[in-house]
């Protein structure tokens, strides 16, 4: 785990790495499960930058997160670096909704021609997917709610001028291309997960777990041992 951000009210890096975020005029609310500001909303005008893939992206790696599209982005750009910059020719490296309906692609080594666009999968507005896209030298893959959806088995590039960042498109011929909604729980790691570590990492955030039985008062004499169980299960 290279970064992870939950947003506890900020963009701070808990992986322990120090790959400290930097959001722009964006507001911290509740998150999927209703904990205050653990959920990063973004808008035209916000945005979220880190010191990661510069100046070369990795060979391998996975980048996972959730998000709620709100309906009123244009062809927005989740994830990127260098996305469809004109300063990094044919090492485009892009996770985005496709034009006014909001389909999830993959995109990679893209020279505005012979585009390896991977997925094509619509979403809802206003809920909630887990996104996650891997990648190392055999390919790229790209998961939904714990489940592959595509995948290509194309030459990943490692060229690359421009800094992770989230939410904004990066591209100098489509300056309206953000995304508006939440982001919540970005992971980056420096190799690509298992599709099985896709699920059980989809598994262990898609709920909270929930006290199903409390654990009982018991009177003891002091200095003796007490035990006590409790039940719980995912929501």
């Amino acid at each position: 785990l290279v970064a992870y951000y939950p947003f506890n009210g900020n963009a701070n890096d808990a992986s322990g790495n120090g790959n400290t975020a930097t959001p722009v005029n964006c507001n911290f609310v509740a998150n999927r499960f209703g904990v205050i500001s653990n959920s990063v909303l973004l808008n035209s005008n916000s945005y979220i930058t880190t010191p990661l893939f510069s100046p070369n992206k990795p060979l391998s790696g996975t980048i996972s997160l959730w998000l709620n599209y709100d309906g009123h982005s244009t062809d927005p750009s989740i994830q990127g670096a260098n996305v469809w910059s004109a300063t990094a020719s044919c090492n485009d490296f892009a996770f985005f909704l496709h034009d006014s309906v909001p389909y999830i692609w993959a995109k990679v080594n893209d020279c505005y021609s012979g585009s390896q666009n991977i997925g094509g999968n619509a979403l809802n507005a206003n809920s909630y997917y887990h996104i996650v896209v891997s990648w190392n030298t055999n390919g790229t893959v790209l998961y939904l709610n714990g489940i592959e959806v595509g995948s290509k088995n194309n030459p990943f590039q490692t060229g690359s001028t421009t800094p992770l960042g989230f939410g904004n498109f990066q591209n100098v011929l489509l300056p309206n291309g953000y995304f508006g909604g939440n982001l919540e729980d970005i992971r980056v790691y420096n190799r690509a997960l298992s599709s099985d570590e896709v699920a059980r990492l989809y598994a262990m955030e898609a709920d909270v777990p929930v006290i199903t039985q409390q654990p009982q008062a018991q009177t003891v004499n002091a200095g003796a041992t007490a035990t006590y169980n409790v039940a719980a299960t995912a929501a």
